[in-house]
């Protein structure tokens, strides 16, 4: 009976260029989690969770608001490739004076780079494009009033008011949304002999690479395999450039994230075990057993918080250190450094485990 229901939605989700990985999602890690984000911001109501994940086909209408949303990357839309639009858009600069970024739904989209719908652009995403492009990119939003999925337009003039107001950076500055073919600014590239010979090598090393889409089919991970979102990854890369260092903190207050334990804490590392990212790691050393914090690497999900039996965590929104990038000792206070050790937890999986047990994993 649950065999047949799980392949029914298997089967339900194959006709769609949306990938889950079920691995990644914080209410399939931990049962008692209640993240509502990707059914929350469904606007077709078409994702439902229950013992599986489940994306209705009839219903979806591939805005990709559920991949813009979800903080861990539970969902991905099959092909898209945003590191190499972006990279692609930057060397437009000497052929087009303002590059245009559309979606592969439409036929007849005037768009010298396609991804899925627009509505897959995150906070993350708009951010890097305004840093990382040294002019404007126009968005062709001309044929979205008619489109079923009309409401990303004002998804992302939200994202974009909200990453200047939270952040300062203003992002219309570099990404312009354009809504009416007759303000709309598309210049096709023309190639001479050299040039094109050029664009298809470099087409055909992209191919070779895997940088076009292809039909990859869901991809199911191990919940012990550990992974920055790709979101966090733009977020970071961009973070590194940055050299404005009011902007790169007003980003981080915003978009980082903060661990801290109590006393409490008796390195049991169940933490470590339940963390999607590896944000959190234990530490075996000379100095003894510890609890070490990357905040780069935390995505906010609160899985540690939630899932320790001592309520020994706390996360807070933002991050002001030094070492962003880096694992920092996050429990210099703990009350037992021994613990580990003395309940028979050899590894931070032996602590998932009977900790998951007690929990009712």
């Amino acid at each position: 009976m649950i065999k047949d229901k799980l392949i029914g939605k298997v089967l339900g989700n194959a006709d769609l260029s949306i990938s889950i990985d079920r691995s990644r999602c914080m209410r399939m890690r931990f049962n008692e989690n209640e993240c509502p984000v990707c059914t929350s911001n469904c606007n077709s109501g078409a994702i439902t969770i229950d013992d599986e994940i489940s994306i209705d086909a009839d219903k979806c209408t591939l805005c990709m608001v559920c991949a813009s949303e979800c903080p861990a990357d539970c969902f991905n839309s099959k092909g898209d490739d945003f590191f190499g639009i972006l990279a692609r858009l930057r060397k437009m600069r000497n052929s087009v004076p303002r590059p245009v970024l559309g979606c592969k739904s439409g036929a007849g989209i005037d768009a010298h780079e396609k991804t899925s719908c627009l509505g897959s652009l995150s906070d993350e995403h708009l951010i890097a494009l305004n840093i990382f492009l040294d002019r404007p990119v126009q968005l062709n939003l001309t044929s979205c009033g008619q489109c079923r999925n009309s409401f990303v337009i004002d998804t992302l003039k939200e994202r974009i008011a909200g990453i200047k107001e939270a952040t300062g950076i203003d992002v219309s500055e570099k990404v312009v949304l354009i809504e009416k073919k007759a303000n709309l600014r598309f210049e096709a590239i023309s190639y001479d002999r050299r040039d094109f010979f050029s664009a298809i090598k470099n087409m055909t090393f992209q191919k070779a690479y895997g940088f076009f889409e292809g039909d990859e089919g869901d991809v199911i991970q191990a919940y012990s395999q550990k992974g920055v979102p790709l979101k966090r990854d733009i977020l970071n890369k961009t973070l590194r450039i940055i050299t404005d260092r009011e902007i790169a903190a007003s980003v981080m207050k915003e978009y980082a994230f903060t661990i801290k334990t109590d006393a409490s804490c008796d390195n049991c590392f169940s933490c470590v075990g339940i963390c999607p990212t590896g944000a959190l790691k234990s530490r075996r050393d000379e100095s003894g057993p510890g609890l070490l914090f990357n905040s780069s690497m935390c995505i906010g999900c609160a899985l540690c918080m939630d899932f320790c039996l001592n309520n020994s965590i706390a996360m807070f929104q933002g991050y002001s250190g030094e070492r962003y990038f880096d694992h920092d000792i996050c429990n210099k206070e703990s009350r037992r450094a021994d613990t580990a050790e003395d309940s028979g937890c050899q590894d931070a999986a032996d602590a998932l485990c009977c900790h998951g047990q007690e929990a009712g994993l």
